[in-house]
């Protein structure tokens, strides 16, 4: 059963705080040609700062067959860097290329 819960505020704090008791957050990519508004960083990228767990961004258009095979890693030796690594292990093990 699903549990629809309501917040108020800015969105993207919103998501981060309520993603923060799952597994993955998944977010969609924001439409570039039709902008909701000008800000300096995207819906997406607000959430992958604020939420401190795993965000999937599924991207506008027509989902690519080959998601996950090519998986890049940023990697500047932090503890957080650790952490979104061991996070992603599950998709890492599956990936056909990974780039670090």
């Amino acid at each position: 059963m699903t549990k629809l819960q309501l917040a108020e505020g800015d969105t993207a704090r919103s998501l981060a705080e309520h993603g923060r008791f799952a597994d993955l957050l998944v977010v969609g990519q924001d439409d570039t040609e039709n902008p909701p508004i000008i800000e300096p960083y995207s819906l997406p990228q607000k959430v992958v700062m604020a939420s401190g767990m795993p965000v999937l961004v599924i991207p506008v258009g027509p989902i690519p067959t080959s998601v996950g095979q090519r998986i890049l890693v940023a990697w500047d030796g932090s503890s957080e860097a650790a952490r979104a690594v061991h996070d992603s292990l599950p998709l890492l093990r599956q990936a056909g290329q990974i780039s670090l």
